[in-house]
């Protein structure tokens, strides 16, 4: 499964768990400013969590500046590729034409490595 994580909601200036104080008995329990931040739509959340749960592997490409949680966070079950951002034209095009591709590539020659079984063939 592919995750193109796009920015959905902006928020300009937020505080996340306002009023929350530290404490290291539970985590991430401090207040975190949020400004600037993106986030993406929940069906990032839904999708990726289905398909982790069906042992499917996952290719997640983000957007710069997006709020990271859930699924977006790092996991060895999850490949995230460079972060790409949506500021002009160029910016993008370098992304999806030169860093990507070899980014796929790579995905794929993990998978070829972890589902080869039958003849050189994923199954």
């Amino acid at each position: 499964m592919v995750i193109l994580a796009f920015g959905h909601t902006y928020i300009k200036s937020g505080v996340l768990k306002k009023g929350a104080i530290q404490d290291k008995k539970f985590f991430e329990s401090d207040e975190q400013p949020l400004d600037g931040k993106w986030i993406t739509s929940s069906f990032c959340q839904i999708e990726g969590a289905m398909a982790i749960s069906n042992n499917i592997p996952i290719l997640i490409i983000k957007q710069k500046n997006l709020r990271i949680d859930g699924i977006l966070k790092d996991d060895k079950k999850i490949v995230s590729v460079s972060d790409f951002s949506l500021e002009n034209k160029t910016q993008i095009d370098s992304f999806f034409e030169q860093i990507l591709e070899k980014e796929i590539y790579c995905w794929k020659k993990s998978l070829e490595e972890i589902f080869n079984t039958i003849e050189g063939n994923i199954v």
